[in-house]
């Protein structure tokens, strides 16, 4: 690695804050550079660059004398866990070096403060809802539970925090959910068993706390991070009502019409003047986020509120879709993250009635603001709302309250309070049905890979994936073998 020209390094700036890009030896092979991406965390200032390209300086002369140790500049950071330093050289699979905790109590007491700082303060990557969803998990796994066994015996079950991280083996892990899910204390309550996706939140907290040990070089690997069976059943009412849940999923054409000609309705009904000439505003706000909705597949509230107009190319004719917000949580704890949910950026293209309702939306757009839809009703209180009132729409319900107000009103049904989310399915059974497009271009769409979209969406359509000589095919079944099949009369 001595002798290259290459230029050693940088300092970039990364949603506001300061990262270096430098070069290094890759992870697998020591005589090959690879480019690593390593946060400082420092706010985006001159002074703060001028002093972090001079480290990187002295970074470069440490990595070019072969003396750079990621685990001893940036502890606790995924380069870290790639040191050749003689003391990481020594690190042996679940081994007791650098002082790593025995018990997974131990390891929560340590990862716990992480998590915090991950939410909090200007580290803040996390909403402080999920932290406290974190939280509120590991607490549970603290307790001594009572479980009703095979032979129908009532045991006390010990926390899972009293396991050693060597104890946490996917088949150990799977039996203490198992008993957990299924505690005693849910029967004598009078509840059914806990949901699979509080218990889902369980394990997925027992492995990141996990994959922290491994980047702060506890232990180099674990079997419960490698493992990729299933360590939770889905309950069996849980399995039906997703079924049924399913069976609801997009609306037909004629519901999609009936919904956008609700909300024009209500807009034209509504006075000037009422509440202050606000809610004319927000009304109009809602009937273009439904045409948008029904016009791209994006995901509502996620995608749909993050929209900036620097996402717009009218050129091209399409909507760059790059960031999703989580609406979860409070207002002031939502944070905007540089992608969607499957990590996917992707073009989706303006049609006419899209482009109509950009148009409309940029009579009210916001000379110190970008963000495409907004709030007009914004209370002092809101936390993001500026001198003039302005805020962005944010969270969930501002947009499920009054479209299931719409439903309601419209008598079609609305199973677990699934409105809003369903204009994105209605696209896709459209778009699969009634264009020549490709399964995989639907699936670039709308973000997905195509065996997700298959599954979910080809019990819903009518011309995708069927052909008008399928009956004929299968009549061919009941003309094989010696005898005829014949229809069975009633006498």
């Amino acid at each position: 690695m001595e002798g290259t020209h290459r230029k050693r390094g940088s300092v970039e700036t990364v949603r506001d804050k300061l990262v270096y890009r430098l070069w290094w030896r890759h992870p697998d092979d020591p005589y090959r550079e690879h480019r690593w991406t390593v946060s400082t965390h420092q706010t985006a200032t001159d002074e703060n660059r001028s002093r972090l390209r001079q480290n990187l300086e002295v970074l470069n002369a440490k990595i070019q004398a072969g003396a750079f140790f990621p685990c001893q500049e940036f502890p606790g950071t995924k380069i870290a866990a790639y040191c050749h330093c003689g003391t990481c050289a020594a690190v042996e699979p679940l081994s007791q070096a650098h002082q790593a905790p025995s018990t997974l109590g131990d390891l929560f007491k340590l990862y716990k403060p992480y998590e915090e700082a991950r939410a909090t303060g200007d580290r803040r990557v996390i909403e402080a809802s999920s932290w406290r969803t974190k939280k509120r998990g590991m607490d549970a796994m603290e307790k001594t539970f009572t479980w009703l066994d095979e032979s129908g015996l009532l045991c006390d079950v010990s926390p899972l925090t009293d396991y050693q991280i060597k104890e946490l083996m996917p088949d150990a892990v799977k039996d203490w959910l198992s008993a957990f899910q299924h505690r005693q204390e849910l029967l004598t309550e009078g509840k059914g068993p806990a949901s699979t996706k509080y218990m889902i939140n369980l394990l997925s907290t027992i492995r990141q706390a996990l994959k922290y040990g491994q980047l702060r070089r506890w232990w180099r690997s674990h079997p419960l991070l490698e493992f990729s069976g299933t360590l939770i059943e889905t309950t069996k009412e849980e399995r039906h009502r997703r079924n049924n849940r399913t069976l609801n999923k997009p609306f037909s054409i004629v519901e999609r019409d009936r919904i956008i000609q609700w909300f024009e309705r209500q807009w034209h009904q509504c006075s000037a003047k009422h509440y202050r000439g606000k809610e004319k505003i927000r009304l109009l706000f809602l009937l273009h986020y439904v045409v948008i909705g029904f016009n791209t597949g994006l995901r509502s509230p996620s995608e749909m509120t993050a929209l900036e107009w620097a996402d717009v190319d009218y050129s091209n004719q399409c909507i760059n879709i790059r960031k999703s917000r989580e609406s979860s949580g409070r207002i002031d704890e939502q944070i905007i993250r540089p992608y969607t949910k499957t990590v996917r950026h992707r073009s989706v293209p303006i049609n006419n009635m899209v482009l109509e309702s950009l148009r409309a939306l940029e009579k009210f757009r916001q000379t110190d603001h970008d963000w495409i839809f907004w709030n007009p009703r914004a209370s002092t209180s809101n936390p993001l709302a500026i001198s003039n009132g302005w805020a962005p729409l944010t969270g969930e319900k501002r947009i499920r309250y009054q479209f299931e107000e719409c439903l309601k009103a419209l008598n079609i049904p609305s199973p677990e309070n699934q409105g809003q989310y369903r204009m994105r399915h209605t696209f896709t059974t459209l778009a699969l049905d009634n264009t020549d497009l490709s399964d995989e271009k639907v699936a670039a769409l709308i973000g997905d890979n195509v065996e997700t979209m298959r599954s979910h969406y080809q019990g819903h359509c009518r011309n995708r994936w069927r052909d008008d000589g399928d009956v004929d095919q299968l009549n061919r079944l009941n003309g094989l073998g010696k005898g005829v099949l014949r229809a069975v009369q009633s006498g």
